[in-house]
């Protein structure tokens, strides 16, 4: 039971997303921080705090290479996404439920976000390459601010505790 639910619950989360890209909207339309497909977020911020750190010319060509090489490099990927969705968004809306097939769609899933975050990661660790180590302090401490930001908002968002009494 506990693994139908699972199953169910991913489904769910990924019929959500492939309806959030497949109306154009994976690209942060419409919400607050850099977009992409979730786990992306992170390179995201990077790829803009890098605007930041004053980049030589030669910096701006060679992270510009390794930018385009990923892009290269998610493009069939992304398809594989987009397809899985699909197949994921048939299977839901099937006269009878198929768990083995959702759950070799879920797994597909995980298999793709893996090589999503490799590739990006990979990506972040070249460009760093290129970097001082006075650049690579700014982006440090322009981390540790977003995280401090990120958490003063999370803060201000939870409910005030009940007094006990």
């Amino acid at each position: 039971m506990k693994t139908l639910l699972t199953t169910l619950f991913t489904a769910a989360l990924l019929v959500f997303a492939g309806g959030v890209f497949a109306q154009g909207g994976g690209a942060g339309h419409g919400r607050h921080h850099p977009g992409g497909p979730p786990g992306l977020q992170a390179f995201e911020h990077f790829r803009h705090a890098l605007r930041k750190v004053d980049l030589s010319d030669q910096q701006k060509t060679d992270i510009k290479a390794v930018m385009q090489d990923l892009k290269k490099d998610m493009q069939p990927l992304m398809q594989d996404m987009h397809a899985n969705h699909e197949k994921l968004r048939t299977l839901v809306t099937a006269a009878t439920y198929d768990e083995h097939a959702v759950a070799a769609v879920a797994k597909k899933e995980g298999d793709l976000a893996t090589k999503r975050i490799i590739l990006s990661s990979e990506a972040m660790s070249r460009m760093l390459g290129y970097l001082t180590d006075e650049q690579r302090a700014k982006l440090e401490q322009m981390r540790a601010e977003r995280m401090e930001r990120w958490q003063e908002r999370r803060k201000d968002k939870q409910p005030p505790a009940e007094a006990a009494g």
